[in-house]
């Protein structure tokens, strides 16, 4: 039996430890009004409950002396947290959408680029394959067998061959010199030395005709011609191949 008219202020905004035991009287009403002076007032006004507010719950739920009631501060926070959080979700998703939209872009540019890249190297191509065919035919060579001769000495037709091998070795050489100073020069050199050594047998073997001579003099007149030159040698070589062999078929074939 409470002994005294005194109100426990532990258990007007609180807890009281003392619980039934305590001397002083405990009110049990809860004051609902939001503007009250508390001093004076003989209902309960509990403070708001720390492990409610902070965790969201509290273990003595009901039972709990402290008040559960929301803190507008705190939900005004939440709100605010939940909308960021909500805002933040959104953005997260447009991100992944932008990134989406841009790598599809990216793709559609890199594919543009490299059919822009296929059309200039195929303009490109087109255009060296028509200035080499252009070049080409502006190769023209003097006629080397002349001769109406419609049979040849043996010597003179096993001759021709032995010039046409050696040309043939020439040819191949084409791209042997490209990491060279000076190409051009090898190449001329190569002639050179193939006209003198078939100079050399030619006269050891005795071969007088004029034609097979002058397919011999091909190999130096071929260095002296105007466009022998460092950009146009490997055409005017290739195109003197199928030339010389022409020409010089018309002795080995011979009857």
């Amino acid at each position: 039996m409470k002994m005294t008219a005194e109100i426990c202020m532990f258990n007007k905004f609180g807890f009281c430890k003392k619980g039934d035991s305590c001397r002083k009287i405990h009110l049990v009403e809860i004051c609902l009004k939001d503007a009250c002076d508390a001093r004076k007032c003989d209902k309960r006004h509990p403070r708001p409950c720390r492990f409610f507010n902070q965790k969201g719950f509290c273990r003595f739920e009901d039972n709990c002396k402290f008040s559960h009631k929301p803190n507008k501060t705190i939900q005004e926070q939440n709100s605010k947290i939940e909308a960021l959080v909500e805002k933040t979700e959104m953005l997260l998703r447009m991100i992944e959408e932008q990134k989406s939209t841009i790598e599809c872009l990216k793709a559609k540019v890199e594919e543009r680029h490299y059919e822009e890249v296929d059309n200039e190297k195929e303009k490109e191509n087109t255009v060296k394959s028509i200035q080499v065919e252009n070049e080409n035919s502006e190769i023209v060579f003097e006629p080397l067998i002349t001769s109406k001769k419609k049979k040849w000495a043996l010597k003179d037709q096993e001759f021709c061959e032995r010039i046409g091998e050696r040309y043939d070795i020439v040819n191949n050489t084409l791209d042997w010199f490209d990491k060279e100073d000076n190409p051009l020069e090898c190449m001329k050199q190569q002639f050179i030395d193939a006209a003198e050594d078939l100079e050399v047998a030619a006269k050891k073997e005795k071969i007088t005709s004029k034609d097979v001579k002058s397919a011999i003099r091909f190999f130096r007149e071929i260095t002296e011609r105007s466009d022998f030159t460092k950009d146009n040698f490997k055409n005017v070589v290739t195109k003197g191949w199928w030339f010389i062999w022409k020409e010089l078929q018309l002795v080995i074939d011979a009857e």
